[in-house]
Formats: structure tokens, C-alpha cells, sequence
């Protein structure tokens, strides 16, 4: 029956692996300069991270390149704090802006400050974090349950022997 409690410690434990590994992934992608154009190739609809190297929300200004009007500008997902980082090249990167373009191909960006802009870590959005909420209660709550049962089958095993 100690086999249950492994199997309750295996689920308790991914239960907290797959909280504690929210977010994970993204990259720093392209480097952007404070002050200084950079053209970067961003597809629609998918969520882009502005990361920079010290704490605070960059203004950043886009629009498709091929187009100079700012009507174009891509929707802006702002979150106050999003909690993520990013370790790359020495340095820990914060995600302080998400960004989801309108139109895909290439954007013209300008930043306030120095940083970069790449793949959003799963995990960024309310959705995903509902997810994963969801999936580690449920691990969580099997691997208690997988404890009870193993836990009242030695109980009887154990008052069977003594009879």
C-alpha cells in the first residue's frame, strides 16, 4: 500500500511544479535601443513581451513599416505588474509590456529605453493562468485523495490482522 503514498507525493508535487513554473519560456528576441528605431517582424494576434533590463513600464511607440500612420498602432495589453522575467545574456530581463500587433509583418518600434522584444512566456494571460490554476488544484486534490484511500486501506489490512 506504499505504493499510494507514492503516487499521492508524485501528484502533490507535479501539483506544485505546474504552479511554480508559471510563466515559463519566452525570449528576449530582438534588442531595441532607448530613442532609436528598430524594425521587428511581429505576427497578429500573438502577445509579444517588452522586456527590459531595469523595472518600470517603457513607452513604446509601433506601427506596420510600411505604413507611417499611427492609426496602425497594434493593441496594447498593459499590465501593471506581470510578474515575469527572463534570464539572458547575464542579465535578468523583466516583462514590463505585452504587445498584440493588429497586422503581421514587419513594425516599427521606439522605445523610451533600452530593451527588447520577443516571445511572451505561457502563462501571461488570465486564461492560462486559469488553467494551470485549475490543473494544480485538481493534482492537488488527487493526490489527497490518493492519500485517504491508501490511508484507510492500511487501516483495514491492519485491523484484519489483528482479528
Amino acid at each position: 500500500m506504499r505504493l499510494g503514498y507514492l503516487v499521492a507525493a508524485a501528484l502533490v508535487t507535479a501539483a506544485a511544479a505546474v504552479w511554480f513554473a508559471l510563466p515559463f519560456g519566452g525570449e528576449l528576441g530582438q534588442r531595441v535601443v532607448a530613442d532609436t528605431q528598430a524594425v521587428v517582424r511581429l505576427d497578429a494576434g500573438r502577445p509579444y513581451a517588452v522586456w527590459t533590463a531595469d523595472r518600470g513600464t517603457p513607452s513604446c511607440e509601433m506601427y506596420p513599416a510600411t505604413s507611417l500612420d499611427p492609426a496602425f498602432d497594434p493593441q496594447f495589453v498593459k499590465e501593471s505588474d506581470p510578474g515575469f522575467t527572463l534570464e539572458a545574456d547575464g542579465r535578468t530581463w523583466y516583462g514590463e509590456l505585452l504587445v498584440r500587433p493588429r497586422w503581421t509583418g514587419p513594425h516599427t518600434v521606439t522605445c523610451d529605453r533600452d530593451g527588447g522584444i520577443g516571445a511572451a512566456p505561457w502563462g501571461h494571460s488570465g486564461r492560462a493562468r486559469a488553467l494551470t490554476l485549475a490543473t494544480a488544484v485538481g493534482l492537488l486534490l488527487s493526490g489527497a485523495a490518493v492519500a485517504v484511500v491508501t490511508a484507510r486501506r492500511e487501516r483495514r489490512s491492519g485491523q484484519r490482522a489483528l482479528s
